[in-house]
């Protein structure tokens, strides 16, 4: 049996379910992976089987609000087109997703990212996997970021919460950072960035082998009751 392996990476696709989110709003996140991966599994190609091949594709996908993938790029090539094929392929016909929420709790189209793993082994449990980076020491630096000086700010921008998304190389860096929900104040979106790219720090993703590989943090920040 030959085995797939799902890492959940860059874009709108590492959704922390322990972070609570104001008034609903979350990036998409896999439904019933379980299932939709299996049905992937089983369409390995043969023709990539017969040649041994095996590779990471890294997708950009285009999820509507229903949940559904309209749309694949492939980011980042397995170095096989055949199996490039078959996970754009397989990504729109079988992958369903809880799409994302605004902060309304209404859903909307998202673009997120995700990686496939194909790999042969000679023997193995079948298995997928979602990973994601861990963080390390999380209460200190989220302390040290959001301050009282940056809650003054969500409040002069009359906002209540915002969200940031990290990208997490393979050592924990993180390597890039974007905003899934705006406090609506640009400098403080900024700030924030900057201050995350600094000093958050992860133990990264790591696939069932042990390999670390790239990953997002979904980072939620919302205002206390006063």
């Amino acid at each position: 049996m030959k085995k797939l392996t799902f890492a959940i990476l860059t874009g709108a696709s590492a959704f922390c379910p322990s972070l609570a989110l104001a008034q609903d709003a979350r990036p998409a996140r896999p439904d019933n992976i379980r299932e939709w991966a299996a049905q992937m599994q089983d369409r390995y190609p043969s023709a990539a089987i017969r040649a041994g091949e095996e590779g990471t594709v890294r997708m950009r996908l285009e999820v509507d609000a229903a949940g559904s993938v309209d749309g694949c790029t492939v980011t980042a090539s397995s170095g096989s087109a055949i199996l490039d094929e078959a996970a754009c392929s397989g990504m729109r016909e079988f992958a369903r997703y809880a799409p994302a929420l605004n902060d309304r709790g209404e859903p909307i189209p998202s673009t997120i990212s995700q990686s496939i793993v194909y790999a042969m082994p000679d023997n193995f449990v079948a298995a997928v996997e979602m990973v994601h980076p861990v963080p390390l020491d999380e209460n200190i630096w989220r302390d040290a970021i959001f301050d009282d000086e940056f809650d003054v700010g969500l409040r002069k921008a009359n906002a209540r919460n915002v969200v940031f998304q990290l990208v997490i190389d393979e050592q924990g860096t993180p390597a890039g950072c974007g905003v899934g929900i705006s406090s609506g104040d640009a400098r403080l979106d900024r700030y924030g960035c900057a201050q995350l790219m600094q000093h958050a720090q992860f133990e990264p993703a790591r696939l069932p082998s042990g390999e670390t590989v790239p990953g997002a943090f979904w980072l939620a920040h919302s205002l206390q009751p006063e």
